[in-house]
């Protein structure tokens, strides 16, 4: 099954899910509705990706070329259910993760780790 994970901005929590998929040998993308703000993912998320053995890539905009080449589309926040539109219903998930500051190491570890085991529970 191939899997998009969206968040707002891809440089974290849709970039997790993607890499952990990865890892546990899925096959994913991830994308953001507003994956055009950063042109890099920060050093603070790559490091505490590094942490679990995480590799991330660079940030992406959600596109219906992604859309369409995915079989399920995990939202992990609420406010993202708005970009993806209606025809696409029947195989979009929330998941509704929370978001924090990059600047927050304590809160993005833990995000993080919602976010790995969420995607651990999904491939059983």
């Amino acid at each position: 099954m191939k899997t998009l994970f969206v968040c707002v901005s891809n440089i974290f929590r849709s970039q997790f899910a993607e890499a952990c998929l990865k890892k546990l040998g899925g096959t994913a993308q991830s994308a953001g509705v507003h994956g055009d703000e950063y042109d890099k993912i920060p050093d603070a998320i790559i490091s505490i990706a590094g942490e679990v053995g995480l590799e991330l890539g660079g940030p992406k905009m959600l596109s219906q070329e992604l859309m369409d080449w995915a079989d399920k589309i995990i939202a992990l926040d609420r406010s993202v259910l708005e970009a993806v539109p209606a025809h696409y219903s029947k195989k979009l998930v929330l998941w509704d993760v929370p978001d924090t500051s990059v600047s927050n190491i304590k809160k993005l570890r833990e995000i993080r780790d919602i976010v790995l085991e969420k995607v651990s529970q999904a491939r059983k």
